[in-house]
């Protein structure tokens, strides 16, 4: 069978007796040599079972794209021999449903559950990869709230209005007061939502910028992200509402202005018409990247867009972080944690982000900022072994180096949607000029370019599919 992985297809085998795996080797692949501790920890999880059509594959470990495709391949094989064709399980036709609901992140699957709370209806999930979670798989910290249940229950003492301080004091008052206080208003009942799903959010820690205790994270302070998808997955399973992965969605079906449906491409290439009454679109953001020529080269073998994804395989070695905004500082903080030298690499003379984060930075003894260098080239054979950075734009630099993680930004995934949807200048839906009569909804990282959280997305979530409902009762 055959999976798509990071780097390329995977080609897996098996040896099937009485129904069971007894053996499986991957026989091509062009992953990370990183991956290959991933890889075989899955070919061992095989052996013994009748299928890999519930695994759980770790977000946070570094390998989430090779082991679905691991998985993936797997799967392919095992219907290979039940006689099954591959190519039939994978294909879908023509059909409807009440809700499509496209992308499969924290912001999609929470609209997906909210509107199956609110009502007897078949929805459908649309994810264009292999697995759901998107980014929120790779959140690694909390939920920030203020005068929420867990903190009275804990005698945390808190206000909406400090959190409301901490926030434009972390971003020197440059924030949109207007978003802050949506944020903030809402965050509370995000929290008591997810903990009636099940989510638990019993450990609220002090995080950096807050004045109080109110980073709400499973117990122990674990990741946050996969935990809330582990959750809303089960939520989904209970609510009977269908996902379908490998579904991508090529654009949207339409009647004299009104949205009436998405159309999709199949794993296999082939496309169909999926109608529906209302659509929720929650497509998320990608990471953006340099643009140099080895730079997809060496993706996988020592380049990354995510620290929490990638940085487990580069444990006490030297790496550089690539941006001077919160998230490259964040990346940056997350790596020093495992690794003794960490780079930033900024072409400003100064950072770009909030002073609190700065200041973790600059006081950070594994981490170092070259202000004023560019990268120009990345240097290696078979994986990344260094840079070639410009200063000030006259000398260059060779910056030996094991890893190179990008984090300049994001670009929200809406392109399919440019021609029928309005979109400002950088790709994100433009929420005031949607029409609400028309039966499309945004939620999330695509429609939200200021605050990429895991409890932003689920909020909006939820809010986008109440709007739905409401558009389908008039």
């Amino acid at each position: 069978g055959s999976g798509e992985g990071r780097s390329g297809n995977i080609i897996a085998k098996i040896v099937v007796e009485k129904g069971k795996i007894v053996q499986a080797i991957v026989v091509s692949q062009s992953e990370s040599v990183f991956a290959q501790d991933a890889i075989n920890t899955i070919l061992g999880h095989a052996v013994g079972k009748q299928d890999l059509m519930n695994v759980e594959v770790d977000g946070v470990t570094g390998a989430t794209l090779t082991s679905t495709g691991v998985v993936d391949a797997l799967n392919m094989a095992i219907l290979a021999s039940m006689g099954k064709q591959t190519k039939e399980a994978m294909t879908y036709e023509d059909g409807s449903c009440d809700i499509v609901v496209v992308g499969a992140g924290g912001a999609g699957l929470s609209a997906a559950v909210a509107a199956a709370e609110n009502g007897d209806m078949k929805i459908i999930v649309l994810e264009k990869q292999g697995i759901i979670g998107g980014n929120t798989n790779y959140s690694t910290g909390g939920i920030n709230a203020a005068e929420t249940e867990v903190q009275k229950t804990l005698g945390i003492e808190d206000s909406k209005q400090l959190f409301f301080d901490d926030i434009m004091r972390g971003g020197k008052q440059e924030n949109i007061p207007s978003l802050v206080w949506n944020f903030v208003d809402n965050a509370p009942a995000t929290i008591s939502w997810l903990t009636g799903l099940g989510a638990d959010l019993s450990d609220v820690g002090l995080m950096a910028g807050s004045s109080v205790k109110r980073t709400h994270r499973p117990k122990g302070g674990t990741a946050i992200g996969p935990h809330l998808m582990k959750v809303l997955k089960e939520a989904t399973a209970h609510q009977n509402i269908e996902i379908r992965t490998s579904n991508k969605v090529v654009g949207l079906l339409s009647n004299n202005g009104t949205v009436t449906g998405v159309k999709v491409q199949n794993a296999d290439g082939t496309t169909y018409s999926l109608k529906a009454k209302a659509v929720i679109i929650a497509t998320g953001a990608s990471a953006k990247y340099l643009g140099l020529a080895d730079e997809q080269k060496f993706m996988g073998q020592g380049v990354s867009a995510c620290a929490t994804c990638d940085g487990f395989f580069f444990r006490g070695k030297t790496v550089a972080v690539v941006g001077g905004g919160d998230t490259a500082c964040e990346e940056a903080l997350y790596l020093a944690n495992l690794c003794p030298k960490v780079y930033m690499i900024v072409r400003k003379p100064f950072l770009r982000a909030s002073q609190i984060l700065q200041d973790r930075v600059k006081n950070n003894p594994n981490i170092t900022i070259l202000f004023e260098h560019v990268t120009q080239e990345i240097v290696g054979n078979e994986k990344v072994e260094g840079v070639k950075l410009l200063y000030q734009n006259e000398k260059m630099v060779d910056l030996p180096i094991d890893g190179l993680f990008i984090a300049i930004g994001h670009h929200p995934n809406t392109q399919m949607f440019g021609s029928q949807l309005p979109l400002d200048a950088e790709g994100y839906f433009i929420k005031e000029k949607l029409d609400k009569t028309n039966g499309v909804f945004v939620a999330g990282d695509c429609s939200e370019p200021h605050y990429k959280q895991a409890v932003i997305a689920a909020g909006e979530g939820c809010k986008s599919a109440l709007d739905a409902i409401e558009f389908l009762k008039q």
